[in-house]
């Protein structure tokens, strides 16, 4: 009984550690795909709407490099659709209207609860 509590208590604290790593972002358009991995973000922060008629967003904020790698994919990308992934799971779909320099809003409002959640404890985002 002893051994099996053990490894339970192992198990769980391997599954927590694992939750704990941040996953890359990728941004696809047209079949193309730019993968945003953890170093080029900034940080994130989670925007909670104040009334029912807005929506809740995720604020990404990006480095240097990010940046760049952004600005390039929508200043090129005008007026397509991009679809934007985290760990697999797709959590929107936008059309491009501008080139993109250093962040962006994502609405997340359709973005399924667990993924919204994994991404907001990967990054240990703030609420604002």
């Amino acid at each position: 009984m002893y051994i099996k509590t053990i490894l339970l208590s192992f198990a769980l604290i391997l599954s927590n550690m694992a939750l704990a790593d941040k996953g890359d972002f990728e941004f696809s358009v047209n079949g193309k795909s730019i993968l945003f991995v953890p170093e080029s973000i900034k940080s994130i922060s989670y925007i909670k709407s104040k009334t029912d008629y807005e929506q809740n967003h995720l604020a990404l904020n990006f480095t240097d490099k990010g940046a760049e790698n952004l600005f390039s994919l929508t200043r090129e990308n005008i007026g397509k659709l991009m679809e934007i992934s985290y760990k697999g799971n797709v959590i929107s779909i936008a059309n491009i209207v501008q080139p993109l320099r250093s962040g962006m809003k994502i609405p997340v409002d359709n973005t399924p609860t667990i993924v919204l959640k994994q991404i907001i404890d990967d990054y240990s985002a703030r609420e604002e």
